[in-house]
């Protein structure tokens, strides 16, 4: 997994090394029309149906978050693909994710932040249309794929509070530049995350999401901090060669033993008789 350091490097050069480049300000823009919409509709007080708005605007935030990463081209018409393409599976998404860190948090606070890091994939796992997954396989793939590396995520948003500090010295305006940042640098973390970490074997693990006293991403978060539990290596078995059949043995035929020939017994000379003319 590549540091943090280097995701936010990337992220910097995808919009372009400026506050006032053209990639960054349409950056600005893409992350301001859905925080526009909540509020327009909190303003009117129907900020009751906003989840129908709000999830699937997040689902269009993060195909154009993993488009710039991908150097893809985009338009702010990608903000609305979640109201074409996957609307029902992005308000479930939102749901779900909302039900579930709730009943977390109310357990126990400490654990619901836990929880936040590990349903954090689950917006970007979504746009992966080669599988038509549903809401709650977006977020058990999401607490596979994090599974180890939600300390790292910890530390990547953290690593943002300097900038918006700054943001706020600037009368607040500031922390709007700093969003497009921290959005890109999230997505490069989740490609970071793709290409380098074989998740798909763990799924079966977190099949299932309900309230225990004892999670194993509970866990994985502290041991990431620092505080290690002791964890049983399987030795790595060699691979077993194949076994080839072998061929059954030709039966071999009994060889006759020869018989020596007779040697040959010399005819006898034929006796000629000599007789006197009488």
């Amino acid at each position: 997994m590549v540091s943090n350091e280097t995701l936010r490097r990337n992220a910097r050069n995808q919009l372009g090394n400026g506050i006032f480049k053209k990639p960054w300000l349409n950056m600005l823009v893409a992350c301001l029309i859905p925080s526009a919409i909540s509020g327009l509709m909190s303003a009117f007080q129907v900020a009751w149906l906003s989840f129908l708005v709000t999830y699937p605007l997040s689902y269009g935030l993060s195909r154009v978050c993993i488009r710039v990463v991908e150097s893809k081209k985009w338009s702010f018409d990608n903000l609305f693909d979640g109201f074409k393409e996957k609307f029902g599976q992005s308000v479930a998404l939102g749901i779900l994710q909302a039900i579930f860190l709730t009943l977390w948090s109310i357990l126990f606070l400490p654990v619901g932040i836990v929880k936040t890091y590990s349903y954090a994939m689950s917006y970007y796992i979504s746009q992966d249309k080669s599988n038509d997954y549903t809401a709650n396989e977006c977020i058990t793939k999401s607490r596979a794929m994090m599974n180890g590396y939600k300390w790292q995520l910890f530390c990547l948003d953290f690593s943002f509070i300097g900038w918006y500090l700054l943001g706020l010295l600037c009368l607040g305006v500031g922390v709007l530049f700093v969003q497009p940042y921290h959005q890109l640098a999230r997505a490069n973390f989740y490609e970071a995350l793709k290409a380098g970490e074989n998740y798909t074997e763990r799924e079966e693990e977190f099949a299932s999401d309900t309230i225990s006293s004892t999670d194993s991403d509970y866990g994985a978060f502290f041991d990431e901090a620092g505080y290690e539990s002791e964890t049983v290596k399987e030795t790595p078995v060699a691979p077993v060669a194949p076994v080839v059949p072998v061929e059954p043995e030709v039966p071999v035929e009994p060889v006759e033993p020869v018989v020596p020939e007779e040697p040959e017994t010399p005819e006898e000379p034929e006796e000629v008789s000599y007789t006197k003319n009488l």
